[in-house]
């Protein structure tokens, strides 16, 4: 009895040896993956960019239809609309949402675009603030854009903080 036991033990393992061998690899992998966690995979997000004309990166704008919103260190935001001429506002992140709707009411909607541009010591959480408001503002993509700071924009924003504090 114990060596017909032995005998089926062996047999088995042996054909379950042989099936394992006659598999493909891609048959193991996914026998194996059905069996593991896998983690989600990751899901591209799809980002609302100014459009481009002919492909170029340049943007045009109508200064007349352009408001800029300037982040600054500690969750500070100013604003100007327009072309910069060092008469900057100050604002905070729950006006700018009146002020888009403002500036949406007041200018040609082919002509607006909101300008977002971030000083040193701005966070990524302030560059998204903005973005989110864009978006529950309904602003269309194309009408707004991140660019670079200028150094007369940084002047402007050190100079009325001086302003305010001296």
């Amino acid at each position: 009895m114990k060596l017909l036991s032995g005998i089926l033990i062996g047999a088995l393992l042996a054909s379950g040896v042989f099936y394992y061998f006659s598999k493909t690899n891609k048959e193991i992998e996914s026998e194996t993956s059905a069996t593991t966690l896998d983690s989600p995979k990751p899901v591209p997000m799809s980002m609302n960019e100014p459009k481009q004309e002919n492909n170029k990166s340049e943007i045009k704008i109508n200064p007349s239809g352009a408001v800029t919103f300037l982040l600054a260190a500690n969750n500070e935001i100013y604003y100007y609309k327009g072309v910069h001429n060092y008469t900057i506002n100050k604002t905070d992140y729950v006006e700018v949402r009146e002020i888009i709707k403002k500036y949406k009411s007041e200018i040609n909607p082919d002509d607006l675009m909101f300008i977002i541009k971030s000083a040193k010591g701005a966070t990524f959480k302030n560059a998204i603030d903005i973005l989110d408001e864009m978006t529950i503002n309904s602003v269309p993509p194309g009408h707004y854009a991140e660019l670079e700071i200028t150094n007369e924009e940084i002047e402007s924003i050190n100079i009325l903080k001086k302003a305010k504090n001296g």
